[in-house]
Order: C-alpha cells, then sequence, then structure tokens
C-alpha cells in the first residue's frame, strides 16, 4: 500500500514539474510559433529562423546572409475576388511593376489548416537585382480574409529550404 501510494505521489510530482517546465506541448518539436494577438492564425517555424512580428506582417528569415524568407500576411478580401484563382489573376496584372522577367512554374490546389487554398510557384529578377528569386505562395480564403503564406530564395537557394517551408504549412494553424 505505502509503495502505491508513494508511486501515485511521484507519479503526481513528476506529472507538475512537467507542466511548470515552460514548454508549451502544442508546439511541434525544433520549431518555434511566430504570431501575436493582431493576427487569428499561428505560424511555426524551425528555431534556427528569426521571426520578425513587429511590421504587421507575421516573417521569418533563414539568416542575414541569404535570401531566404516567408511571410504570412492576411487581408480583408476584396469585394472583386472569391477564389483563389481569381486573387492570382488580379496580383499578377501587377508582376511588370516588381519583375524584369518573371515566369510560372507550378500552379496546383492544396489546403492551409485544413482549409481550400492554391499554391503558385513563379520566378523571375526583381526589378534593381541581377539575382533570379524563386517564390512559393500560398493562398487561402476563410472567413472573409485573403491569407498569403509566401515563400522567397534565390532560386539556387529554394530546393535547400524548402523542407523547413513544408514543414512550416504542415504546422500552420488558424486560431479560430
Amino acid at each position: 500500500m505505502k509503495k502505491t501510494i508513494l508511486s501515485i505521489l511521484a507519479l503526481l510530482i513528476a506529472l507538475s514539474l512537467t507542466a511548470c517546465s515552460g514548454e508549451n506541448s502544442d508546439e511541434p518539436q525544433g520549431m518555434q510559433r511566430i504570431s501575436n494577438e493582431y493576427v487569428d492564425y499561428n505560424l511555426f517555424v524551425p528555431d534556427k529562423w528569426t521571426p520578425e512580428t513587429s511590421t504587421g506582417v507575421i516573417t521569418a528569415k533563414y539568416s542575414d546572409s541569404v535570401l531566404v524568407n516567408v511571410s504570412m500576411t492576411a487581408l480583408r478580401l476584396p469585394d472583386d475576388i472569391g477564389t483563389p484563382e481569381e486573387y492570382w489573376e488580379s496580383f499578377k496584372e501587377d508582376f511588370g511593376t516588381v519583375f524584369d522577367e518573371w515566369e510560372l512554374l507550378s500552379d496546383e490546389a492544396t489546403t492551409l489548416d485544413g482549409h481550400a487554398a492554391h499554391r503558385y510557384v513563379y520566378a523571375g529578377y526583381p526589378l534593381g537585382l541581377d539575382v533570379k528569386v524563386q517564390y512559393a505562395q500560398t493562398v487561402c480564403i476563410r472567413s472573409g480574409a485573403l491569407y498569403l503564406f509566401t515563400y522567397t530564395a534565390e532560386e539556387q537557394q529554394y530546393e535547400k529550404y524548402l523542407p523547413d517551408v513544408e514543414q512550416m504549412l504542415e504546422h500552420f494553424s488558424f486560431k479560430n
């Protein structure tokens, strides 16, 4: 009987120490949450990435030495946009003001936290840069808002960091 009580007591102490350890059990291992009180989603990025939340857009970069970053933006859905495809058609009209030249590499249906979305992968030479940059933009419409997750990397670095980005998208969650 004493052994049983001692075992239960030891288990309770261990559980209470674990609960007070400061670890957030809903954060995937090796990742950190980027969010704030102004957004209705959680973006998780690998611990080795540097988050930034002060601009109103949730972003993270791999380092200062390479052009590799992600951003998550939520906007009020314009009245003339009802699908990710409609957003893309209006968005790409402005590419001439951003790129010297660009090309669409892929276009596929996907999901973001279980909600229908669309991913567009494109590459181009941004005005003023002599390096080709590749982008993967995931577009989701939910509850009257347009959500844009954008991965940006120099073309030769794109595949190297793509597994990190796929992990971010896999663990992305809406708060409500």
